[in-house]
């Protein structure tokens, strides 16, 4: 949603300068508004304003994705208080696409909805991680979840065209 947008900017934007700190490189893409560090990260923004523990997404594009390009991909939920504002009281949420995919349930129109309980422990546990993005030296990283599927998709074109 274009209400977002400036928010999303505003959390990609902390984000890299974070991994940059840890002595990454990621970039952002303002179009598409993705961070990204080819080949071993990819992360789309989803946001949500003030829906109080659960949010609501259709994720056809995670869905879909075919992970070949990057090593690891995620979907990087925004928890916002107010839309169009990115801000300490705000939590972010980086799910890989393998959680992603396993809370989606395909509709009867073949979209794929899902609901994100923010206190559920398979999400409640990366709240604001950094670590999970931007491993620091020594740290636990993250499994490559990919997920490969024959559907071409935007998301994919997307990390094809970085």
């Amino acid at each position: 949603m274009r209400e977002y947008r400036r928010a999303k900017i505003k959390a990609l934007e902390r984000l890299r300068e974070e991994g940059r700190k840890r002595g990454y490189e990621p970039e952002i893409d303002y179009n598409e508004l993705v961070l990204y560090e080819r080949p071993r990260l990819l992360a789309r923004t989803r946001a949500s304003a003030a829906q109080r523990g659960s949010l609501n997404f259709k994720v056809n594009d995670e869905v879909r994705y075919d992970g070949d390009n990057f090593r690891n991909v995620y979907s990087i939920i925004l928890d916002l208080h107010a839309p169009d504002t990115w801000n300490s009281l705000d939590s972010f949420y980086p799910l890989t696409l393998r959680l992603i995919r396993d809370l989606a349930t395909e509709d009867i129109n073949g979209d794929h909805p899902v609901t994100i309980n923010l206190s559920d422990p398979r999400v409640k546990c990366w709240e604001n991680s950094i670590e999970r993005l931007f491993p620091s030296e020594g740290g636990v990283k993250p499994p490559a979840d990919r997920i490969n599927d024959d559907h071409t998709q935007k998301l994919n074109d997307i990390a094809k065209g970085l």
